[in-house]
This record gives structure tokens, sequence and C-alpha cells, in this order.
């Protein structure tokens, strides 16, 4: 019997971390926090680097790459992600080790140990954002943020997985009446910004599958707030008759891992 564990380790505007472990092994996608509150939040959870076989990254901004260059001068780890976005990555964090850079193309699959994970295109204003599927000992889960939509191909690879974190950045009222600047709350809105609590909500109504549990990720500290957020999604879900019986939705909490999601198959 194998047993699968995962959880964000953080989630927000300042720092971004997803953590995949099977039968004693780990992978991070993103490490947007530098290795010692990684290293804290992996040992509250159990766990530790020496799990931790690969670093996937989603894309280039700091929140989601920060820590890399401490963690990769503690630990040789290989960092996977689309070459462009590890050509940005090298620019952003000068003293990075690149030898530890194993490029992986959009829709390309990575074996390691335990773990498939796959690749698919997000929509975010980045050189190129990509969104993960991870199989693990028959399992699969999904890692979705910072897209301004979900489109037909994002949710054909969602739909197939049995957990998601899924991003539910912010509330459109509160955005819209926030002290952002026009553009950048275009931005935000717009097709390569931030899901919003409604959009999440949406594409999870769209999924016709095994999905039963789902962290909402990437909450914004300015246009949002987590019971809005839990709130909204949840509301949304029970109107088209999907109760937390049926799918378990959670929230990925900003500055210190989530709860824990465990599955033995």
């Amino acid at each position: 019997m194998a047993k699968i564990r995962f959880c964000t380790l953080f989630s927000g505007s300042s720092a971004n971390s997803t953590y995949i472990e099977a039968d004693g092994r780990g992978i991070l996608i993103d490490a947007g926090a530098g290795v010692r509150r990684l290293s804290a939040e992996l040992n509250g959870i159990g766990s530790d680097f020496g799990r931790v076989q690969a670093i996937f990254i989603t894309h280039e901004h700091s929140d989601h790459i920060s820590g890399l260059s401490t963690v990769l001068r503690n630990y040789r780890i290989p960092v996977l992600a689309p070459p462009a976005t590890l050509r940005s990555v090298a620019f952003s964090c000068r003293d990075v080790d690149q030898s530890l850079f194993c490029p992986m193309s959009v829709g390309a699959k990575a074996v390691n140990g335990p773990f498939a994970v796959s690749s698919f295109a997000s929509s975010h204003d980045c050189v190129q954002g990509v969104g993960y599927i991870v199989d693990a000992g028959g399992v699969r889960i999904g890692v979705l943020t910072d897209t301004g939509e979900v489109n037909s191909e994002m949710l054909r690879r969602i739909s197939s997985c049995r957990a998601l974190v899924l991003e539910s950045n912010h509330d459109v009222a509160m955005l819209k009446k926030g002290r952002y600047p026009a553009q950048l709350k275009a931005r935000i809105l717009g097709s390569r910004g931030h899901l919003s609590n409604e959009q999440c909500a949406e594409a999870l109504c769209r999924i016709d599958g095994c999905l039963d549990n789902v962290l909402l990720a990437h909450l914004s500290r300015e246009n949002n707030l987590p019971e809005l957020a839990l709130s909204t999604v949840r509301g949304i879900l029970s109107a088209h008759g999907i109760g937390q019986d049926r799918l378990c939705v959670r929230l990925a909490p900003a500055a210190e891992h989530s709860a824990v999601i465990e599955y033995e198959v």
C-alpha cells in the first residue's frame, strides 16, 4: 500500500511552495521562501530536504523562486522548468547553481522515483507559465496558480485529478474598490492575470471526475479575505449541488503549511 500526502508550505503574495510526498520521497513545486523557512515547514509536517528529489518551477516571479539560491547552496536538487523560465531564473538569481537546471518543455513528462510529472501551459504575464500534474502511487494531484483563466486545455488536464491546488486570488469587488492603480487592476483582472474567487469556483463546477480535495491558493493580501474566498467558492459549489461531502475545499495559508492531505492506495 502506497502512502501519498501533500500540502502547500506557503501560498500567497509573498511566497509559494507545494510539497508532494510518496512513500517517503518528495518533490517541491516552486521555492518562494528561503531554505530555513522551507525547512521549518517541512519539519512541521514530519519531512525534510533529505526527501526532496526535485523542484519544479511554475514561472519566474519572485514569490515562486526567491528561495532557490539558498536551497541549492545547501542541497544539490535538480530544478525543472521550461527553458525560457530557467533562463529568467538564472537572470534573476545570479548566484544560483545552473548546473542543476533541467529544461522541461511545456507538455513534457519527467519521471523521478515514484513521481511522473507533466506540465501544461497556464496564462500569466511571465515568459512561460505552467501548471503541473503529478502522478504518484496511483493518485493524481494538480497544481494551477497564477493564471488569468482556465481554458479548455487547462480544464481537461485538471479534470483527471483527485486533488488540486487551485488559485483563488481575489474578490473582484474588493479589487475594483481597492487602492491598486488602474493599470495593475486591469492586469490582475485580465486573461494573463489571476483567478478570482468566482473563476476558481466556476472551474471547479466544470470538473466532472474523481476530484475530492481542493486547496484554495495564492490569496491576495490586499484584495481577498480567507473567509470570503472559502465562503464564495463553497457557496457556488453548493448552488451547483456539490457539497463538502463530495468535494472538500480548504484554504492554503500564506505563511505556514496547509492541512496535509493524505491518501493510501
